[in-house]
């Protein structure tokens, strides 16, 4: 009987306004192109996918859907000489927790890029074993005044480069070659990511898991919920693949406190 083998890959995307599964659909077909490549090498079957019946019902979703389950909605499947191995994906997906681009969002966002260079170092605990974690120090001490002095010129010289859009924008819709405010909204919707996952406001909304908590919190929490069902769902072995602000995400996620 041949041996087979489940190994779970759970991606996580960047910034963007990705819809559900748009981030994880040309991944797993990049992946299934360059198995087929060494397929034909190595004498294998070539990978077959199997999307789950429930996938169509939640590609392109514009918000997360309660209780998704642990089911992958994508399997790739590849069939060497000695075993099956079963590639199942999963997604933590968490573009529907950003602000809806409005002139108010728009002018925070402008309020925040300005306004970084004199903001604190901020480290607020929201759970018991937060409280006992401390940043590691660099071998060659705390940074100096002058070091101090440069990174905060260098994110004063960074917000400026963001407001600058603004001009730019009013600038296209005069000559109405462009959309009326595209360079100024492209970066709120992207670089407000950034944003969404520092802020500290608490969010006004009627999402149940939002409820008297910043908008990072609702993300990590996704993210720890995802490795749960990862290590709970009896796969051999399991990964991680993040991408840009996913990255974080995942990281923040991975050294998460046991009280979570």
């Amino acid at each position: 009987m041949q041996h087979i083998e489940k190994v779970g890959v759970l991606m996580v995307h960047g910034i963007g306004q990705q819809v559900r599964y748009q981030h994880l659909e040309p991944e797993v077909a990049e992946l299934a192109r360059a198995l087929t490549e060494k397929a034909a090498h190595e004498g294998w079957h070539e990978p077959v996918i199997r999307a789950r019946s429930r996938a169509p019902e939640l590609r392109g979703g514009m918000q997360s859907a309660w209780g998704d389950g642990r089911h992958s909605p994508i399997v790739l499947e590849l069939k060497t000489k000695d075993k099956l191995l079963e590639l199942h994906f999963h997604e933590v997906w968490w573009a529907d927790l950003g602000d809806r681009m409005n002139p108010i969002t728009l002018a925070r966002f402008y309020g925040w890029a300005l306004g970084m260079w004199l903001r604190p170092a901020l480290n607020r605990a929201y759970l018991a074993g937060q409280r006992r974690m401390r940043f590691p120090e660099p071998p060659e001490g705390p940074p100096s005044l002058y070091q101090r002095l440069k990174y905060r010129a260098y994110l004063a010289l960074v917000g400026l480069v963001v407001f600058m859009s603004v001009p730019l924008s009013l600038f296209a819709r005069l000559l109405r070659s462009f959309s009326p405010a595209m360079p100024a909204t492209v970066l709120a919707e992207y670089l407000g990511d950034v944003k969404l996952y520092q802020d500290e406001r608490r969010v006004g909304t009627t999402r149940i898991e939002d409820l008297g908590l910043p908008p990072r919190a609702s993300i990590r929490a996704r993210m720890i919920n995802a490795l749960v069902e990862m290590a709970l769902a009896g796969y051999d072995r399991w990964y991680v693949c993040a991408h840009s602000l996913g990255s974080v995400i995942a990281l923040n996620g991975l050294m998460e406190t046991e009280q979570a």
